[in-house]
Formats: structure tokens, sequence, C-alpha cells
């Protein structure tokens, strides 16, 4: 009772903060989101650092609608503040220049659209540091704030024992720290994920309590960019520490419970008060977001690019972690499951997998790092025994 009081209050603050910060607006965070915006324009979107590979990308164009929300937030009555938000969207820029590696905004046209389909969640931790701050400080701030983060975890790891958290800790270094998380709009699902995998690691933990609450925060401040390496990671946690297949099935669908309660009462909430006929228009909306004329299979092949820096060294290399994995008999169940989550997102979602390939890499970076943990567990011991909070853990996963 007492886990379930500590889950409705955290929701309660993390709504409270929402709805005061959404009608906030101030002077400073207008004219440092407008001068970053400016930036932006002038600068160009989506550049690909390294080879022309989407791992190195970061996506401009989604923090620019960012800094419109921002923006915007605050000016219009409480109810558009909270839920309708109006977004600026940019369309018809130029293609890669392959001098500069940026998509430039030349003649671009600007519409305003509403965005009401998300929570918009990430918006109580940008507006207030756009107080102070430009995008590229505040991009800075997001990045050593997730280092941090992994330095907490690496402690834990190294002070309780836990090394199957090392590959999670380390895998993210090359690519996700400096590209995932400096982009504003991809930065709120990576720090949801370790702020999920920093509950699991607490003592006498509520598995049911934290997955459900684990999917609130992904639905609340995540928008379809990489929402399934949560539950991933979560659920590779709980397999090393020897959960049965229906445990880890049911605390899957416990996340896909909190993900989905919270997506459907932010659609009843637009329905009731902004647009009666919305909750009607979600279907449509989303089979048009995922809608691909390619077809799913074509789409995820087409994707495997954006994995490395070249689609058949990328097919390569994962034929070879498969190879490995049946090598040491890894595939059972549960780690079908596990590894299964992010491909079967991007093939559901294929439409919005083929748009936005920048997600298809994070969700794929995330997939190769499960695999190698996988297969470390294979190759290595996790050393449960001298874990003493593992063993804890053990003796009670599969009542």
């Amino acid at each position: 009772m007492k886990s379930v009081k500590s889950v409705i209050l955290s929701i309660a603050v993390i709504l409270g903060l929402f709805f005061i910060v959404t009608n906030f607006q101030s002077e400073q965070i207008v004219n440092n989101t407008t001068i970053s915006a400016e930036h932006i324009k002038s600068t160009g979107i989506m550049r690909r650092l390294f080879l022309k590979s989407y791992i190195t990308a970061i996506d401009d164009i989604g923090d620019l609608i960012i800094l419109n929300e921002a923006q915007t937030s605050g000016r219009l009555n409480f109810v558009n503040n909270s839920i309708g938000y109006p977004v600026m969207q940019y369309r018809n820029y130029s293609k890669h220049d392959p001098k500069t590696n940026y998509y430039n905004l030349v003649n671009h046209t600007e519409t305003t659209t509403f965005y009401p389909q998300y929570w918009h969640g990430y918006i109580t931790l940008y507006k207030p540091l756009f107080m102070l701050f430009n995008i590229t400080q505040v991009r800075f701030i997001m990045v050593l704030g997730y280092i941090m983060l992994l330095g907490v975890t690496f402690f834990i790891a190294y002070v309780r024992r836990l090394n199957f958290l090392y590959p999670i800790i380390f895998g993210q270094l090359p690519f996700v720290v400096p590209f995932g998380v400096w982009g504003l709009e991809t930065a709120p699902v990576f720090y949801v994920l370790m702020i999920s995998v920093l509950l699991l690691c607490r003592k006498n933990v509520n598995y049911s309590l934290t997955f459900f609450f684990a999917g609130f925060l992904t639905a609340f401040y995540d928008y379809l960019t990489a929402e399934t390496i949560v539950p991933a990671v979560m659920l590779y946690i709980c397999y090393v520490k020897r959960f049965e297949f229906k445990r880890l099935l049911k605390l899957g669908l416990l996340w896909f419970a909190g993900y989905s309660v919270t997506m459907i009462t932010k659609w009843l909430l637009v329905t009731i008060f902004i647009d009666k006929s919305f909750i009607f228009h979600v279907s449509n909306l989303i089979e048009t977001t995922n809608s691909l004329d390619e077809g799913v299979f074509a789409a995820l092949y087409n994707n495997f690019d954006t994995l490395l820096f070249n689609r058949g060294l990328a097919i390569v290399f994962l034929i070879a972690l498969f190879g490995i994995m049946l090598w040491k008999k890894a595939f059972n169940l549960s780690t079908l499951l596990i590894l299964s989550l992010p491909i079967i997102r991007i093939a559901i979602m294929s439409g919005h997998s083929g748009t936005h390939r920048l997600f298809v890499c994070r969700a794929l970076v995330i997939f190769i790092i499960l695999m190698i943990s996988l297969l470390r567990k294979e190759f290595f011991d996790v050393d449960e025994k001298k874990s003493s909070s593992l063993c804890a853990d053990v003796a009670c996963n599969n009542k």
C-alpha cells in the first residue's frame, strides 16, 4: 500500500509541475528560445557528423519544435497551454548539403498546428532551463546530467557487484551520450531509461508498480522516439535476476498498461476540453502515421543502414551476433521477448519508422547493446552469489 501511495503521489507531483510550467511564460524564455531557433535555422538541421550516419545525427528540426513549444505555452488559455500544444511546423527545406552535412532551411514554410496526441512532459524540464540558457548550453547540461546518471548507476553496480549493468552503462557511451542525449527531442527517453534502471536497483522493489510507473514516465516525457528501449532494458535486468518467462511477460504488459493509460488519458482530455471528435480521429491518425507503401519488411531492411555506416555491414554484424547467440544457446522465450521489443515496434510503426529513421537508429543501438549484454551473461558469470541484493531478489522473483 505504501508503494502504491508513493506512485500516486509521484504522478500527482509530476502532473502538478507540468500544469504550472506550461501556463508560465517569461521574457527570458522567449528571448533565449528565439535566439536558439534563429541559430538552428541559420546553420541547418539533421546534421550527420561522421560518415553521414544516422547514429551521429542531430535532429534539429525536432528541437525547433520544442523551442516553439517553450515559446508558445503560457501565452494561451489554461486548456490550450496544458493539453493543446500549438507548435510551428517547418516544411520545404532544402536537401542534404554534402559539404556542410546539413539539411539547410532555405525558403522554408512555417505553419502553426496543434500537436495534442502527446503529453510533451519534457517541457517541464526545458522551459526552466531556457530562462537562463540557450539551446547549446541546455544541450551541454542534458549531456552532463546524463553522464551523472550513468555515474550513479556505475557506482551502484560497483558497490553491489551488479555486473550485468556494465554493458548498459558503457554501451551507451560511444553514441547515445554524445548524440542521442545532445538532441532535446531524443534525450527524454534515455533519461527515463536510466531512471527506470535506478528504480530497479532499489532494495525491496515492487516490480509491478515500477514497470507501470516506468510506462507512465515514458508516455509522459517521450513522444514516439525509441520508447521500447525502456521496457526492453528493464526486462533484461529482470531476466538476469532469473525471472521466469511468464513473470517477464506480465511485467512487460504492466509497462504497456502504464504507457497506454497515460496516452489514452491525454486523448480523452483533448476530446473533452478541445475537440469533441478528437478521440474518433485517433485511429485515423495512427493509421496515417503507420502507413508505408513499401511494407514492413522493406521498412526494416531500408533502416538497417542506420545501425552502422553501411546496410550490408549492419546485416553481417547482426547475423554474426545471432550466430554467436545460437552457438551459446542463448535464445529462449525470455531472450526472444526482450530482443523482439525494439524490432516489433519498428515493424508495427512502419510508417513512423520510415519517416523518422533517427529514432530507428536509437532503438537498434539499444537492441545491439541488449544482444551483447545477453551474450556477456553467457560467456561470463554474473557473480550472483556475491551480490546480496540480487540473491535476495531471486528468492521471491517468481512467486
